[in-house]
């Protein structure tokens, strides 16, 4: 029987290794394997070992948007955090690797005097992960300046432009669809590189003065009517509620932290509290943004 060893660099291949480790809620089990690709021939070669084998598998950033459960599962989680970080450009033209770190993406375009994400510095995602959920903060969203992605799908490498996705605020149509991005294209404006790296530093206090510290998966859930979640949990007095190890930061009501020992259970029942809470006394209905592992089985992804 053929083996992940047989298809794959040993050196990229990991066994049972806790997923825990690999997203910012610090939740989750051992996987069977787990695929470190260092470029993109090795994300190709990973995906077409997974269907070979059969495998369930899930392309996955930073993991700082999801929830993996705390048991241990066969599923093989592909991480693209350590892939090359080789940068093209042309004039205000940038295609970067998926896998990279926006905020450190941002910093290289700091050096180099392009601008457009600014806003989006602190956001612990890679760019792909930031893609494929339309990050956005303080009025800068990755699509803004996204021009096309280049994607593979259906055993093809292929160039989506970014008009054929739909995208809405934290959300898009890539979600729901097999596609698992190489690298992204973006268009950006010159501006001087201090001016930048001034913009950078406003974002980086705002995000010290209003959101919390400690592992979580950023914000759990949607705006409703243009009213943010968070003020909308406050205002209801839930800020500390707790399961387990998963409580309402006290901080910003909208981000659910691990105190250090939560499951995801006691994160799902939380979150399954705070939406009762709300539809139950106002009638207000939250839509999840964090995703739960094994949502995607259909896609395989």
């Amino acid at each position: 029987m053929r083996k992940f060893e047989h298809l794959l660099p040993k050196e990229i291949i990991k066994r049972n290794e806790p997923i825990s480790s690999y997203t910012t809620f610090g939740i989750g089990g051992k996987c069977s394997a787990l695929l470190l690709p260092r470029n993109k021939k090795e994300l190709v070669l990973s995906i077409n070992a997974c269907k070979l084998l059969k495998k369930k598998f899930q392309v996955i950033g930073n993991g700082s948007n999801i929830l993996a459960s705390s048991k241990d599962t066969r599923r093989v989680f592909i991480v693209t955090t350590n892939m090359e970080k080789d940068i093209a450009f042309h004039q205000n033209s940038v295609i970067v690797p998926s896998g990279m770190m926006i905020g450190e993406f941002i910093m290289w375009c700091k050096d180099k005097g392009l601008s457009g994400l600014e806003g989006l510095f602190g956001i612990p995602a890679t760019v792909g992960g930031a893609v494929m959920m339309n990050a956005s903060a303080f009025g800068v969203a990755v699509f803004d300046v996204l021009e096309s992605i280049e994607v593979y799908d259906d055993g093809k490498i292929k160039i989506i432009n970014k008009e054929q996705i739909d995208f809405g605020h934290h959300t898009t149509s890539l979600l729901k669809s097999s596609v698992i991005i190489l690298s992204v294209e973006f268009q950006l404006k010159r501006l001087a590189p201090s001016v930048i790296f001034s913009k950078i530093k406003e974002v980086i206090e705002k995000r010290q003065a209003s959101q919390p510290q400690g592992k979580s998966a950023g914000c759990v859930f949607r705006a409703v009517d243009g009213i943010p979640a968070g003020k909308i949990i406050d205002d209801a007095g839930l800020k500390g509620l707790r399961v387990g190890g998963a409580v309402v930061s006290d901080k910003h009501a909208n981000f659910i932290i691990n105190d250090g020992y939560a499951t995801d259970q006691d994160v799902k029942q939380l979150i399954d509290q705070i939406q009762f809470e709300l539809y139950t006394k106002q009638g207000i209905t939250f839509e999840r943004e964090i995703e739960y592992i094994g949502e995607r089985d259909d896609y395989y992804r």
